[in-house]
């Protein structure tokens, strides 16, 4: 996997977290508990096809949210999801892995390969969590939109990976680490 950079969003940042990810090390602060561990929540069935709870969690869950298996395959998005992404990706289809958006971005518009994106890292396991970073999409409108992405391993009994968890939502206003601090320097309140 080639490196990559996601920054944080501003409202998430403090002077005690690092600002940027970068070189796909992406922040983890002390306080996240350990990734969800599948065989303990019994809501996967292998990958949570059971659990009625879940499924009622999942649909009505007001932020976007889907799930890949060990493979990068999608095996499970809500409504909110393919609102997002423009589309309704096909579900299990191996030559659809990582994400169901058209195209992904850096803010920077550099493009990003779906297999380089964050929750390819983190079902990788070069990377162990994601926390409030942000990548932009296309959709296959040619529409795009910046997302803040928040996304964990889910886990075996065993401890291994079998796939992976992103809840996302939009921003309206997106707002690169640069700018926050250039406008932060900048502001009355800081002279």
């Amino acid at each position: 996997l080639r490196p990559a950079s996601f920054e944080r969003s501003p409202r998430a940042a403090d002077s005690h977290q690092e600002l940027a990810m970068k070189e796909a090390k992406f922040h983890q602060p002390e306080s996240v508990s350990a990734p969800i561990d599948l065989h303990e929540s019994k809501a996967w069935d292998p990958l949570y096809q059971g659990a009625e709870e879940f499924h009622v969690l999942f649909e009505l869950c007001p932020i976007a949210t889907y799930v890949i298996d060990a493979d990068g395959v999608i095996v499970r998005f809500n409504d909110l999801a393919a609102k997002l992404w423009g589309r309704a990706p096909v579900l299990g289809d191996t030559n659809e892995k990582f994400c169901g958006s058209h195209q992904m971005y850096l803010l920077d518009g550099t493009p990003l390969r779906h297999d380089e994106c964050p929750v390819a890292q983190v079902v990788s396991g070069a990377t162990s969590i994601v926390i409030d970073a942000q990548v932009m999409i296309e959709r296959p409108d040619g529409s795009r939109v910046t997302l803040i992405v928040n996304i964990r391993p889910l886990r075996d009994a065993r401890g291994a990976i079998v796939g992976a968890i992103n809840c996302f939502y939009e921003v309206s206003c997106p707002i690169s680490i640069a700018d926050f601090r250039k406008r932060t320097a900048e502001s009355p309140e800081r002279r």
